[in-house]
């Protein structure tokens, strides 16, 4: 099964990248946006085989009703990434309000997909269905904006993406969860060859959206549903899983707010951006480039892996700390740049 379905989605891909550089479809040539890194036009549609997945979901009887929604919403929850992707612009209000409908759809269709069902660190009058319902649309929408956030480095979405599917993966303990972690590991192996170490094609806001919220969902689903895992776990370890795209966001719209611009006015002050630009002094923009994308999956992996030598009651601290280590060495780094005169 994994091998047909491996050489399916690999030949989609290909002919996806071959069909869009032929016909220069979808191609990213804003070189001049502040948060530009590469310097060549390149196709933004590695998100485009996802739709090959759902249909051999549809096709297959290896998965479960409630994952092949998953899919299906994080398709149409990232549809309005696709249009910007082929040069439809649509406002990011819009995005939004078309996105949380979407969610709320979900939730309503999905026995097993429902709102977070309870966050022990609030006070108790926060503990109702509505208050939660609210907090778990606006964690979604705010984990899967984060993703195009994070969007730049070569490879940086796709090995984060990795990372957190294969996590669930090795703590499933269920026969069709393991099976969907898999489809999606393979799926994004493939990406990655287009995009890594150096760039041939790019995710774009569709693939982009389409990690986030797949992601979001599937963690949402598996800790409403704590018999799929293998191991003992509350709100925090799963808020760790999104440690660093929850501090991308946190601090760029903060920082953007600050400045007295809306939040979704694009900068060069990414941790990734920063991490970039002194990089690329001193090693050259294409090295610096994938280079970036590794230090940042690597600090994550040993972030992910202190999860499993620490007592479950600690591990706000963990996150808590993620989140410091995330903020200091952005500072430390941003004064580095300051110092070289390499801030813009």
């Amino acid at each position: 099964m994994f091998i047909i379905y491996s050489l399916m989605l690999l030949v989609i891909s290909i002919s996806i990248f071959k069909f869009a550089n032929y016909y220069n479809i979808a191609l990213d040539k804003d070189f001049n946006k502040p948060q530009a890194i590469h310097k060549l036009s390149k196709p933004r549609i590695l998100g485009l085989p996802v739709f090959a997945i759902l249909v051999y979901l549809f096709l297959s009887n290896h998965v479960i009703i409630e994952l092949y929604l998953l899919v299906l919403f994080s398709i149409i929850c990232s549809f309005a990434g696709l249009l910007d992707d082929f040069g439809v612009k649509i406002r990011p209000s819009l995005r939004f309000i078309f996105q949380a409908l979407f969610i709320s759809f979900l939730f309503f269709l999905s026995d097993s997909l429902n709102p977070i069902n309870k966050l022990d660190f609030l006070p108790p009058i926060f503990d109702n269905y509505i208050f939660l319902n609210f907090f778990t649309i606006f964690a979604i929408l705010t984990i899967a904006n984060s993703f195009n956030f994070m969007d730049g480095c070569n490879g940086l979405i796709i090995l984060y993406s990795l990372l957190i599917f294969f996590v669930i993966l090795i703590l499933s303990n269920n026969h069709f969860l393991s099976i969907f972690c898999v489809l999606l590991i393979i799926y994004l192996t493939i990406i990655l060859f287009f995009n890594f170490p150096n760039a041939k094609a790019f995710l774009g806001d569709f693939g982009a959206y389409f990690l986030g919220f797949m992601s979001s969902f599937l963690v949402i689903f598996v800790s409403n549903n704590k018999d799929l895992l293998n191991f003992d776990f509350n709100e925090w370890f799963f808020a760790t899983l999104f440690l660093y795209p929850s501090f991308e966001i946190f601090t760029t719209i903060t920082r953007r707010l600050i400045s007295f611009k809306s939040p979704f006015y694009p900068d060069n002050l990414h941790f990734h951006s920063i991490l970039f630009r002194l990089l690329a002094f001193k090693l050259g923009n294409r090295k610096a480039n994938y280079s970036t994308s590794l230090i940042i999956f690597l600090i994550n992996i040993l972030i992910f892996i202190s999860l499993f030598f620490i007592p479950i009651n600690y591990y706000y601290l963990n996150y808590l700390i993620g989140f410091i280590l995330f903020f200091l060495l952005r500072s430390f780094l941003k004064n580095k740049l300051l110092k070289l005169g390499l801030q813009k």
